[in-house]
């Protein structure tokens, strides 16, 4: 979500809270920096750690095999040197 969008939600929502003829007051100032900065946290929690887990189509997609040290086993870890 782009900040363009955040600040339009926000002054709606200033404007169902304080009135739309208050808006752009001072006394509404306040409010709206905090919409817009409590919007924002939010949008960049749910793509941080909502997004990249539960919802992107990309999740189901198949990862490396771990190996028994705990590391992600590479091709030429499946066959060691010397052996035929």
């Amino acid at each position: 979500m782009d900040i363009s969008i955040v600040t339009g939600i926000s002054l709606l929502e200033t404007a169902a809270l304080v009135g739309p003829l208050h808006v752009l007051s001072l006394s509404a100032l306040g409010t709206l920096v905090g919409f817009i900065a409590t919007q924002y946290l939010v949008v960049l929690t749910y793509n941080a750690f909502v997004w990249p887990f539960y919802v992107s189509p990309l999740r189901s997609l198949p990862t490396p095999e771990v190996g028994q040290d705990g590391t992600k086993m590479a091709v030429y870890d499946q066959f060691p040197m010397g052996s035929s």
